[in-house]
């Protein structure tokens, strides 16, 4: 970096003393050592404005805003902050519109994308939400609760609101769940009202027959049927290797189930083991299974209110009796103005 002016505040200071002239380099080095809005691009503009400053260089890319330097006397800054960072520094045509922090070299560390949002983790060309580096890797969210984790530009697991990577899947597979149901989800199926409140009342809403009648207590728990649902995972590719055990018994294809018992999944002690391209996948495996009770538990964790219970009668309103005439005196008035008309015209 080259300073315009090396002069310090107390040798400037010596030019400009009582009976001394200075002189025009003095001059120089003194408007040189300020600011200037103009010259420099950075202003204080009215209004309740904060401060302002203009990016340097050209409309090739790499405008930069701020630089860092750990001392001058070095020749590259430490950190840039940059609004037109480029791919490769040496090439203007891979600037890309942005906010950038980079290094001395022009290489971008931590970019967001103008136009998109994007966060790059050293890169300025991130087509998900995160991306780390050139190589595909990062976080994309998909949809309003899921989160999705790529490699090599290809989807590997997702991660759905409640945290669950399969543990939910293979507990209603073994154990399904009924919801209940509110009276405005129910008549918005079309079911008819005395289809839904025929039976006793519930405190927590209403109970789908028909999906009562779908559930039917199993006699087997199939290993296919398992990995079927595991392959309904987003994100999951293959399943490399599934076990079924009760207690000392361990089947190979299928496992028996006691009719007069309901199967439970055994969260705590069941193992669901993931991996990327080989490599192992470290998860919260207790926080997922905490957040997957908590979800449970919240089905019948509060009573419904009385108006997703009961229906509500249509807001009416009632109108003025005192402002309407009967039917009689109506047409009692209507009689007597006809018997009018016809002695008037025909002389009855």
């Amino acid at each position: 970096m080259t300073v315009t002016t090396t002069e310090t505040r107390d040798t400037l200071k010596g030019y400009f003393k009582v009976n001394t002239i200075p002189s025009e380099s003095h001059f120089d080095n003194l408007i040189d050592g300020m600011l200037n809005q103009s010259s420099d691009g950075i202003a204080r503009s009215s209004g309740n404005h904060p401060l302002c400053i203009a990016a340097s260089g050209d409309a090739d890319g790499g405008r930069e805003v701020i630089e860092f330097y750990e001392d001058f006397s070095k020749g590259d800054p430490e950190w840039v902050l940059c609004l037109e960072p480029k791919s490769d520094p040496d090439d203007a045509g891979t600037a890309k519109q942005g906010f950038s922090i980079g290094d001395g070299e022009g290489n971008s560390r931590l970019f967001i994308d103008k136009a998109t949002g994007n966060v790059g983790i050293g890169t300025v060309t991130p087509s998900i939400d995160l991306a780390i580096g050139n190589g595909g890797i990062g976080l994309n969210r998909e949809g309003d609760d899921e989160l999705a984790i790529y490699t090599g530009k290809n989807e590997r697991i997702r991660i759905d609101a409640s945290g669950n990577v399969g543990y939910e899947k293979l507990s209603e597979h073994i154990s399904p769940s009924v919801s209940f149901r509110s009276l405005g989800e129910l008549l918005a199926d079309g079911r008819p009202v005395d289809d839904i409140f025929d039976g006793p009342r519930l405190e927590h809403g209403f109970l789908d027959g028909e999906e009562l009648d779908r559930l039917r207590r199993g006699t087997t728990l199939r290993i296919s049927d398992l990995i079927h649902d595991i392959m309904d995972v987003p994100g999951v590719r293959a399943v490399r290797d599934i076990r079924l055990k009760s207690g000392d018994q361990e089947e190979t294809w299928f496992l028996k189930l006691d009719p007069d018992k309901v199967p439970a999944f055994d969260l705590e002690n069941s193992a669901i083991r993931l991996e990327k391209d080989g490599l192992p996948v470290k998860l919260d495996t207790d926080g997922i299974i905490e957040d997957y009770r908590k979800s449970q538990e919240s089905i019948a964790a509060e009573p419904a209110s009385s108006v997703e219970l009961d229906l509500v009668p249509p807001h009416v309103h009632w109108l003025d009796k005192t402002a309407m005439a009967t039917f009689e005196a109506a047409f009692e008035d209507w009689l007597g103005k006809k018997r009018e008309y016809w002695r008037t015209k025909y002389g009855l």
